[in-house]
């Protein structure tokens, strides 16, 4: 019980660590955000620094959502396994072989699956 308990504060702990590194990081993006505006608005007009910032704004959430259906968890669930079915004793090596395989074809299909997404 007592493990459970400092797991349950280690991972709040952690969960407002990480809180608090996101709005400190949204801050900052604010800051730079106005920064860009006003450093826009030194060489053109407040309406087209507007306008500028507004259609980067608009332009990488479009491509972000044209993306995001590949990122889709679905997609990333492998098929449910089938039951295993008892073997006879004689084909237990074969079986063993045959499970060696999947796991090492599956393997190689994860590490491709991430070094694509990274």
């Amino acid at each position: 019980m007592f493990g459970i308990k400092t797991s349950a504060k280690q991972a709040a702990h952690a969960a407002g660590v990480r809180a608090a590194g996101g709005v400190l990081c949204l801050i900052g993006a604010g800051f730079l955000i106005a920064a860009a505006y006003v450093a826009l608005q030194a060489a053109f007009d407040a309406l087209t620094a507007a306008l500028i910032l507004g259609g980067g704004f608009a332009g990488v959430g479009l491509i972000i959502l044209a993306v995001a259906p590949r990122w889709s968890p679905q997609a990333a669930k492998a098929p449910a396994p089938q039951p295993a079915q008892a073997q006879p004793e004689s084909s237990m090596p074969a079986g063993l072989a045959v499970a060696f395989l999947d796991g090492f074809e599956e393997g190689a299909r994860t590490r491709t699956h991430v070094n694509r997404t990274h």
